[in-house]
């Protein structure tokens, strides 16, 4: 008998099954292959299309299909235009537009626009411009990286490039420039709004009579000058650039309701130091006759120094230029002055080197 064996046998048979050698893993059951659906092919672009009316000519077919060139009658309807399009009337294209699309009446397209959009009426992109638009009217919903050339051009989106018509908006920030009777941005001016209006939250340079910029800065001042102008104002601006408007009054024998505007530019040289330079225009006179009143110009670089939080005084030179029809209103500066017309011409014009000076309400 073996008992050393008949003792190691007994002994594994007391032992609990977890110390016991496992058996290896059945192998896992192989995944499922699942085969790719076959894509849908695209159809070719046709290579040229023709359309009496939408639905009347290739579009009778191949509504949906792309076009490398197309010419349309009355007007036209196209999956996209790889190239060119022209249409005595309209243009519709659902799919994206590359090259030239040029239309007597208007071109719609309800995709992007990589081309330039000419039209007798409306441009009208539903998604972003990335060329030009030519029209009484350019929409580009998705954002303009380009031109918008007409009498009124709107992006839905940011703009990158130039903006130019009698209204031009932007919903959305421009960078670039914006130039029109009105120009309205969203959001802020990387660059330049040169118009009568112009309205932004900010802008690089806005240069207009009226300029609206929420979030930009706002002064109040009270100036006197030696042509005997006393002058309450507001200064607003965004960055460098600002407008200055006035009411109040010229002082002398007979007081006379004065009021103006002007531009100008400043630079910070310290905290509590600034150095600007403006252009402005008052018109004083005693009613509401022309041969009563006078406009006063004047070019004046002037200092800042702030004196307290929110006050500042401020001075300097001015060159001034007076030009009126009626002699009685001409001024009588304290350093004098140069007539620049003879005493019996119809519209007098009198120079004079001057100052002014005024505290500023930060």
């Amino acid at each position: 008998m073996n008992l050393p064996r008949i003792a190691a046998f007994a002994l594994s048979l007391s032992m609990p099954t977890s110390a016991l050698a496992s058996e290896p893993p059945a192998p896992a059951a192989p995944a499922p292959v699942v085969e790719a659906a076959p894509e849908t092919p695209v159809a070719a672009p046709i290579p040229f299309g023709f359309d009496l009316f939408p639905m009347v000519g290739t579009s009778t077919a191949a509504a949906e299909r792309r076009r490398v060139a197309s010419l349309n009658l009355g007007g036209g309807l196209s999956g996209g235009i790889d190239a060119f399009e022209l249409a005595a009337g309209f243009n519709i294209a659902t799919g994206e537009v590359r090259g030239a699309q040029i239309a007597g009446g208007v071109n719609v397209v309800l995709s992007d626009v990589k081309a330039l959009q000419i039209a007798g009426g409306v441009n009208l992109a539903t998604g972003a411009l990335a060329g030009a638009q030519l029209a009484p009217v350019n929409l580009a919903l998705g954002g303009v990286d380009g031109l918008q050339l007409g009498p009124v051009s709107l992006s839905g989106a940011d703009v990158r490039g130039l903006q130019l018509g009698v209204v031009n908006v932007a919903a959305g920030e421009v960078d670039g420039v914006q130039l029109g009777v009105l120009n309205v941005a969203t959001g802020d001016v990387d660059g330049l709004q040169l118009g009568v209006v112009n309205i932004a939250r900010n802008a690089s340079a806005g240069i207009g009579l009226l300029n609206v910029y929420t979030e930009g800065w706002t002064d109040g001042e009270l100036v006197g000058t030696d042509a005997g102008m006393l002058l309450t104002g507001v200064r607003h601006g965004s960055g460098a650039f600002y407008n200055v408007y006035y009411v109040g009054a010229q002082l002398g024998d007979e007081t006379k309701f004065a009021y103006g505007l002007g531009l100008g530019l400043r630079r910070q040289l310290s905290e509590r130091v600034e150095i600007a330079m403006d252009l402005s225009s008052v018109k004083a006179g005693v009613g509401t006759e022309r041969a009563e009143s006078a406009f006063i110009g004047a070019l004046r670089p002037h200092v800042t120094v702030k004196l307290l939080e929110g006050l500042a005084i401020y001075a300097g030179p001015t060159l001034n230029v007076q030009v009126t029809d009626h002699a009685d209103v001409l001024v009588d500066p304290l350093l004098g002055a140069w007539d620049l017309t003879d005493a019996d011409a119809d519209v007098h014009v009198r120079m004079w080197p001057g100052f002014s000076a005024g505290l500023r309400i930060l």
